[in-house]
């Protein structure tokens, strides 16, 4: 089995990028009310993790006031902006820090499963030159097939958002769920970038040593958080 695309006329990338977004943010607004988080500070919280998702993005596609085309959309700043931006979410609101934190973290591989597609269909982030089984080619790249990487991205991580669905709303230790799932992103992110065209020539990419000080950055964060809680948690046995 092979897949095949022609050049689309009006790229449909954004359309599964921006569905993504929405989907996920709605989905995380679902859980935290089903949580018992109050309709402000969903509503809130999805603003600020929205606004620093595209700021992230932008910012890091961001070449130069004179190519204002480079800027795009980049699924490894996305992400780091929506941790980013849960992260703040749970230091606002931080009565419902773990609930806030679990269920933007929960969606996010769901969002990225959902903007993979759209990687499919137009081949950006495509994978090595490959011509055996599930291969895809572009009209655009001529003969050259190549190996369905975005797909395996696509699948991969909708398994990913479906594990940490149960887990989120099975367990009640939400920080450690949050940890796993961000963990277990990470990972399946730098062993799929072997798989990528852009790796061929290097050891490790540019893509694969961001993750890498993105560990360092969520472990960090990780002691911030579970000490805040320690604090408050201290700070009630007091009152």
């Amino acid at each position: 089995m092979t897949f095949s695309f022609r050049e689309f006329e009006l790229s449909p990338y954004i359309f599964f990028v921006l569905s993504g977004m929405i989907i996920g943010l709605t989905l995380s607004n679902i859980i935290m009310r089903k949580k018992g988080v109050a309709k402000l500070s969903c509503f809130l919280a999805s603003f600020l993790v929205a606004v620093s998702i595209f700021t992230f993005t932008f910012t890091g596609t961001f070449k130069g006031i004179d190519d204002l085309s480079t800027i795009g959309f980049d699924g490894i700043y996305a992400s780091a902006g929506l941790v980013l931006g849960a992260f703040m979410s749970s230091m606002i609101f931080r009565e419902d820090k773990e609930k806030i934190m679990s269920s933007f973290i929960c969606t996010a591989p769901l969002m990225y499963s959902v903007a993979k597609i759209g990687c499919f269909l137009v081949g950006c982030c495509r994978g090595f030159g490959y011509d055996g089984p599930f291969c895809v080619s572009y009209e655009a790249l001529g003969e050259v097939s190549f190996f369905p990487v975005q797909l395996l991205d696509s699948v991969s991580f909708m398994l990913l958002f479906l594990m940490g669905l149960i887990l989120v709303i099975r367990c009640k230790d939400l920080m450690r769920v949050t940890v796993i799932i961000i963990f277990a992103g990470i990972s399946l992110r730098f062993i799929s970038d072997f798989l990528r065209i852009s790796h061929e020539g290097c050891i490790l990419s540019r893509t694969q040593i961001i993750l890498l000080f993105a560990i360092i950055v969520v472990i960090i964060a990780t002691g911030v958080i579970f000490y805040i809680g320690r604090k408050d948690g201290k700070e009630k046995e007091h009152e």
